[in-house]
């Protein structure tokens, strides 16, 4: 019954659906972390510049700008090693666009964790400016804008 719902070039058999599902939560995901990561990095310095309270809520803007680049790492391994992407005959693919997200997200965790064990709030912000900018600055500039789209 399933097969008269699907459009005709999608087997069942395939993971077609799957990487395609997976392909379009990636893209719509990026825009959650770039979202988040401006908002972390204006309000980080805003807090360092202003010497404000690291409050509650630039910690929750941290960590949820952190979880949602690490759900996005697991859909990007997913992707890389159960679809088509690990067969591609591009160095972007096999090398560049993967190394450089795991670095990226590795300095926003980073970041997050040492902002957490940090007790001068000042510190914490500066800390938070600092990683989440050279990560901002990393991400985007191996991002796939020209192959797919703004979404």
């Amino acid at each position: 019954m399933v097969k008269f719902i699907l459009p005709l070039h999608y087997n069942l058999n395939d993971n077609n659906i799957m990487e395609t599902g997976l392909l379009h939560l990636h893209s719509a995901l990026r825009w959650v972390i770039i979202i988040g990561m401006l908002i972390t990095i204006i309000r980080a310095a805003i807090g360092y510049f202003q010497n404000k309270p690291y409050e509650k809520m630039d910690k929750m803007l941290a960590l949820i700008t952190m979880t949602a680049a690490q759900i996005q790492l697991v859909l990007g391994l997913l992707q890389y090693f159960m679809g088509r992407w690990y067969a591609s005959d591009s160095a972007y693919w096999k090398v560049e666009h993967i190394s450089t997200m795991i670095f990226g997200i590795l300095l926003i965790t980073l970041g997050y964790s040492f902002a957490k064990r940090t007790v001068n709030d000042r510190s914490k912000h500066l800390k938070i400016l600092l990683y989440f900018v050279l990560a901002a600055l990393v991400i985007i500039s191996r991002m796939p804008w020209a192959e797919r789209g703004w979404i």
